[in-house]
């Protein structure tokens, strides 16, 4: 025999996990027309059959804001691209594969697009940018907060303009920060939680 508190602690339960599932934003697959429209705000041009979804990408949104991170040649007809959301819950980075028919559309469509700036929070540089850090180089990276400010000498293991983000390597070589370009050789971190 069942208990009425059993059955009203089962209905409690089953309730609880309905109102978890309705809560659950849907989504939505990223279409090759989506895709294309983002290139052509970055200044490539690709047709919706050009482009080649590695798998399916979904958005937690209808009409999620692409970005392009980069575009690498892999060789004289494809190119490989990241792309990712405004808002990474929105949408996770993804990679995808662009085709041309002629023999070098690859290259220069990476050429056109430009250098990016390789690190976990990547950053289109362009071409006006005046590069204050350079690959190799000695810097400052300087860590403050309200009641404490630490100064950590590093090598840059990119080069960077005013106001991007690179990744540095303490001068032990323990330790890898990413950190914004202030000026020469000084550079701001900011500890990651």
């Amino acid at each position: 025999m069942i208990s009425w508190t059993v059955v009203t602690s089962l209905s409690v339960l089953l309730g609880a996990s309905t109102l978890r599932a309705a809560d659950t934003p849907s989504r939505t697959i990223i279409t090759r027309e989506q895709i294309t429209s983002a290139l052509a705000q970055e200044g490539v041009k690709v047709t919706p059959p050009q482009v080649e979804s590695l798998c399916p990408v979904s958005a937690t949104q209808p009409q999620p804001r692409l970005r392009v991170v980069s575009i690498d040649a892999l060789d004289g007809q494809t190119a490989k691209v990241q792309m990712r959301c405004d808002r990474s819950s929105i949408c996770l980075p993804f990679y995808l594969l662009l085709h041309w028919l002629e023999t070098g559309g690859a290259r220069s469509a990476s050429a056109e697009w430009g250098n990016t700036v390789r690190s976990e929070h990547p950053q289109r540089r362009r071409p006006s940018d005046e590069i204050l850090v350079r690959t190799g180089g000695r810097a400052l990276l300087i860590f403050e907060g309200a009641d404490y400010r630490i100064q950590v000498p590093v090598f840059c293991m990119e080069s960077g303009a005013r106001g991007q983000l690179v990744r540095v390597m303490s001068a032990d070589r323990k330790r890898v920060y990413v950190a914004r370009v202030i000026n020469p050789r000084v550079l701001q971190g900011a500890f990651l939680d």
